[in-house]
Parts: C-alpha cells; sequence; structure tokens
C-alpha cells in the first residue's frame, strides 16, 4: 500500500495547477492556500489512520498471526506516508516542532481506532469481515482511481515531451510495483510461517 509516490504529495503538486488554474496569487493567499491544503490532507490522514486501527484490532481478535500481518502491512505504508505528512506541514509553514506533533496527534487516532476495532471484533460475530471490506475498499480505491491514472498521465506527457526520461519513469514505476508487490508476498509468507506447527 505504500507505492511509489504517496497520495498526499501527488495531492500537494497538483492542487495549484488542476484544471489550468495558474493564475496570479498574492503571497497571503498562496500561503492560505497552503495552511488550508495541509489541514485537508491532516483530516484525511486522521481518517485513514482510524481505518488501520480498525484493521489492526479486527484482526487481532480474528488471530495473532493476522493481527501480526496486517499490522507490518500498515507500519510498511505508514512510514513513507507520515514522512509526506511532515513535508507537506513544513511546505505549509509550520515549524518542525509543530509539524511532528500535529503528525503524532493524528497517529494517536490509530489507538482509537484499535480500541473499537478490538470492541466490535470481539463482541459481533461477523465485524470484523465487515471492518476488512471497507479497509480494503478503501485501500484499492486510492491506488487503482487516483495513482494509476495519475502514472499514466505523468508517463504520458513525459511521452510527448520525448527523451529518455520517460523510460526511466516508467522503470521506476514498474519498480515501486514490484516491490510493493513484493512486500505484500513477504507479509503472506510470514503469516504462513507463523502459523506453521
Amino acid at each position: 500500500m505504500a507505492p511509489l509516490t504517496d497520495l498526499n504529495m501527488d495531492i500537494m503538486i497538483k492542487a495549484p495547477m488542476e484544471n489550468g488554474h495558474s493564475h496570479f496569487h498574492l503571497p497571503t493567499e498562496q500561503a492560505q492556500d497552503k495552511v488550508t491544503l495541509a489541514w485537508m490532507v491532516m483530516a484525511g490522514d486522521v481518517i485513514h489512520n482510524f481505518v488501520d486501527g480498525l484493521s489492526m484490532g479486527a484482526a487481532f481478535t480474528e488471530d495473532i498471526a493476522l493481527g501480526i500481518s496486517i499490522s507490518l502491512a500498515i507500519i510498511s505504508e505508514e512510514l513513507p506516508h507520515e514522512l509526506a505528512d511532515i513535508a507537506i506541514l513544513l511546505h505549509s509553514g509550520l515549524s518542525i516542532k509543530k509539524s511532528l506533533l500535529v503528525n503524532f496527534l493524528s497517529a494517536c487516532v490509530c489507538y482509537l481506532g484499535l480500541i473499537l476495532g478490538i470492541v466490535l471484533g470481539s463482541s459481533i460475530a461477523e465485524a470484523s469481515q465487515w471492518i476488512f471490506a471497507m479497509a480494503g475498499g478503501l485501500f484499492l480505491y486510492i491506488p487503482l482511481v487516483d495513482m494509476l491514472p495519475d502514472m499514466s498521465d505523468h508517463l504520458d506527457l513525459l511521452l510527448q515531451q520525448g527523451g529518455h526520461e520517460a523510460k526511466i519513469v516508467a522503470c521506476l514505476h514498474t519498480l515501486g510495483l514490484l516491490i510493493g508487490g513484493g512486500i505484500v508476498i513477504s507479509i503472506v509468507n510470514v503469516n504462513t510461517f507463523i502459523l506453521a506447527p
């Protein structure tokens, strides 16, 4: 779930240019746009972290090995994600200390999701399946609907411009997808190893 580029950085880069929107902004308007974008990204991150915690809680109520596998997957996705969030907060004008604090508070929402996931998973028979379906849909939506088309558009733009950059970008995209797939396969194998007698 940690593709080559992070969704948050993609939003930060694309937002000022969408729909040909490139007219001049006064410095105060640009600063306000950066702050608004940072808080929108953090609001999305709060929801994302809550769903991460919900998934981990439900997984641990099903099986310890499943909980470990889900937790490993989330940890491998969260490191680049949180680094990108900090970059967005720094770009919006927050200090390093405030950026780390806001990001930490956003990450703490994961614990609320974890508690709710454990409560729902242990008290309602089929809650885990519904939680996994919701989380899986969320995690599939982002790469399939937002990231893959952006990767394709970026590659098409480079191909139109000519040069060797398109080949390099295509190789990097492919490498990122292969590494992500390799991480998923590794996590599945770790789960199999944990379950082995």
